[in-house]
């Protein structure tokens, strides 16, 4: 069991070291990471409440980060021309050219690694992230009631 527990906090250290070197690197970037999310998602735009539910955040904090967005001239606001008070976010050819260059950058940052590790042992990494976020999101999933992705379970199922 000791061996167990030495090799569990072995994955966590490691695990909070790539954290650590993934925060470092994006940092370098013109985007932050919470920005290159919401650009993920926000296509030719969206809703804030739409952003807020694809992102799983609150749409406050979605809010204010269009804010920063917004005052960075990155995204900008529309009003809807059927119903004042819905407004839609899109992004700005400043936008647009600022995630394709986070994009080109993450795109480089990954295919170095595939360099650095070789083909085969990325696939393996590749097939253990994604092992672990299953299981992390299991995890969570268990203790907040919901279902793997964000989904609320209707309590009985």
């Amino acid at each position: 069991m000791h061996e167990q527990f030495e090799l569990a906090r072995s994955l966590r250290d490691a695990y909070q070291r790539l954290l650590r070197s993934d925060r470092k690197w994006l940092s370098a970037q013109t985007l932050s990471p919470a920005e290159a999310r919401l650009f993920a998602v926000l296509g030719e735009g969206g809703k804030i409440s739409g952003l807020a539910d694809a992102l799983e955040l609150t749409a406050g904090a979605v809010t204010r980060l269009v804010d920063v967005l917004e005052r960075r001239t990155l995204v900008e606001r529309i009003r809807s021309g059927a119903d004042r008070r819905v407004v839609f976010v899109r992004p700005t050819l400043a936008g647009l050219a600022a995630w394709r260059e986070w994009e080109g950058a993450a795109d480089a940052g990954f295919a170095s690694l595939v360099s650095a590790l070789g083909v085969e042992d990325a696939k393996a990494y590749a097939r253990l992230l994604l092992a672990t976020s299953a299981h992390l999101e299991s995890i969570a999933a268990a203790r907040t009631n919901t279902a793997p992705g964000g989904d609320r379970r209707v309590k009985g199922d």
